[in-house]
C-alpha cells in the first residue's frame, strides 16, 4: 500500500470553499445556521486534496453546539467527499489529529 504523504498547506479557491460548504450542509439538519471557520488544505502526492476546518451549526434542540471539526477529499474535477464531520468530543480529538497527520493542521 503507496503512503500518500503531505505536502505544505495551500490555500483554497472561493470555488473549492463553496465546493467544501455546499457537501456540509447537505449534512446538516439546520444547514442555514452554518458558521465555518477557516478552512485548512494540504495537497497529497495522489493528486486530492485533505480539506479540514470546523463548523458550528444549531442541532436538532436548536441550539448551536459548538465548533465541530471535519475532513474530507477535494478531487481535481471539484467534487468534495466528507470523510467525518465530529460528533462529541472523542472524535473530535480524533478528527484534530487526523487533519495534523495529513498536513491540514485545524486551528483553535
Amino acid at each position: 500500500m503507496a503512503v500518500a504523504w503531505p505536502a505544505a498547506a495551500a490555500p483554497l479557491s472561493e470555488a473549492q470553499q463553496a465546493a467544501v460548504q455546499s457537501a456540509i450542509l447537505g449534512t446538516l439538519k439546520d444547514p442555514d445556521s452554518a458558521r465555518f471557520s477557516a478552512m485548512s488544505a494540504a495537497p497529497q502526492s495522489t493528486g486530492e486534496i485533505i480539506v479540514c476546518g470546523t463548523i458550528n451549526a444549531k442541532n436538532e434542540m436548536g441550539g448551536y453546539g459548538g465548533p465541530a471539526p471535519f475532513y474530507g477529499k477535494l478531487y481535481a474535477d471539484g467534487q468534495f467527499y466528507l470523510t467525518q464531520l465530529a460528533d462529541g468530543v472523542a472524535e473530535a480529538s480524533n478528527v484534530i489529529a487526523r487533519c495534523d497527520q495529513l498536513g491540514a493542521k485545524i486551528d483553535q
